[in-house]
């Protein structure tokens, strides 16, 4: 799954991406295991209006389930 963060400059985008990125990797569910993160945070621009950005990439571990009809 790719984050996007949008915010008034690159450092605080990335800030923020960081937080989001550490909640995420510690959050467990009774469907989620864990995350791992992938790539980022990394600073950039939106492409469409310039703005601000950083994005961070993380994968989803899921907890097995048995399938019954």
């Amino acid at each position: 799954m790719q984050i996007s963060v949008w915010h008034r400059d690159e450092g605080l985008a990335v800030a923020l991406a960081t937080l989001i990125e550490a909640l995420l990797l510690a959050a467990t569910s009774d469907t989620i295991r864990g995350f791992s993160p992938v790539s980022g945070p990394l600073p950039t621009s939106d492409p469409d209006n310039g703005l601000p950005l950083a994005f961070t990439t993380l994968t989803a571990r899921l907890r097995p389930r048995l399938l019954t009809p």
